[in-house]
């Protein structure tokens, strides 16, 4: 990937994707003062051999702005779902994560309908995690609440198979909860906005709470938890699962552990979200090549794990775990 494309790309990443309506014409419009210089660095750097020093350094900065730094991703992740759901728009694609499979030829874990087949390995994970590991079979009777809950698709089949009598799909962007609301018309099923670290919701309130890969784009863990313990009545569960670099995890840990709430069971399921990843690839590379332009397309790709990408490769090596946990809050004394 050439200097022109790496600079456009943090630039999406970073400054077009929160203020594009405004940033792009400036961008268009002087392209032929920092373009050519652009082009020049770039075969300069190449020539003098510190181009990979370069596009190192530039990847971390990457890495620390989504994944590492706290108010700067909540920003950045917030832009980002707003530029994904203008992307695609179309409501195919409505589950939002790495996926979950076993070790076999097609790692089918549970039988599900045609319409949700392109999906498969995204709701599988939504099957494992929201059943808190095979330990619920149904949430009759019970309130539930998905905080992060994204394109919908998530709350929406769990909602279908394991029938709450209510369920709320809470998340920060506004345009994901219009598109969700224009999409979803199960009965019981709505969808709001709110932050992660500061629920809109009654303190002990519902019975389960649900969050898939969304905490890592969170600035205050702690704060996260406290609320779900809030919102929590009295044996409610806390079914949760994310990604972590391996050194991050004592401090995941630790968050979840103040927070009062009981680990009644957790998983490593690292291998299976890289076996996931693995079946579908195929279907990620190719939403990406149908519908992104090719300057976005590296961000993608990282984004969606496809084979190669940096997350894939940590998967892989067990640089990034990927855990999955069934918390339950104490009975009240």
């Amino acid at each position: 990937m050439g200097l022109l494309e790496v600079s456009v790309w943090l630039l999406a990443a970073g400054i077009v994707i929160p203020s594009g309506c405004v940033l792009v014409p400036i961008l268009v419009a002087t392209s032929p003062l920092w373009v050519p210089g652009l082009v020049v660095l770039y075969v300069f750097l190449r020539l003098v051999g510190l181009w990979g020093r370069v596009r190192g350094l530039i990847y971390a900065c990457y890495e620390w702005l989504l994944y590492g730094s706290r108010g700067p991703k909540r920003y950045l992740w917030l832009k980002f779902y707003n530029f994904l759901c203008w992307l695609f728009p179309q409501p195919k694609w409505k589950v939002m994560n790495y996926g979950y499979a076993i070790e076999s030829e097609n790692g089918y874990t549970i039988h599900m309908d045609e319409e949700e087949e392109f999906e498969r390995y995204c709701y599988q994970l939504y099957h494992y995690v929201g059943t808190g590991m095979k330990e619920i079979s149904s949430y009759r009777g019970l309130d539930a609440v998905e905080v992060g809950s994204g394109r919908g698709g998530g709350i929406a089949f769990l909602t279908k198979y394991l029938k709450p009598k209510s369920a709320i799909g809470v998340d920060i962007s506004p345009v994901q909860v219009q598109f969700c609301t224009r999409n979803y018309t199960l009965p019981g099923l709505s969808f709001q906005r709110g932050d992660a670290e500061s629920l809109p919701l009654e303190s002990s309130s519902t019975d389960i709470v649900i969050n898939v890969e969304s905490s890592h784009c969170y600035g205050d863990m702690p704060r996260f938890v406290a609320e779900v313990f809030r919102v929590l009545r009295p044996k409610g569960h806390f079914l949760y699962t994310d990604f972590r670099s391996a050194v991050e995890v004592p401090e995941l840990e630790k968050a979840l552990e103040a927070s009062g709430l009981r680990i009644a069971k957790k998983e490593d399921i690292s291998r299976n979200v890289l076996r996931a990843l693995q079946l579908d690839n195929k279907r990620r590379s190719g939403l990406i090549a149908d519908r992104v332009p090719r300057v976005f397309r590296p961000l993608l790709r990282h984004f969606s794990g496809t084979e190669g990408s940096n997350f894939y490769t940590q998967l892989q090596t067990g640089e990034t775990l990927y855990l999955a946990y069934n918390l339950v809050k104490p009975e009240e004394q």
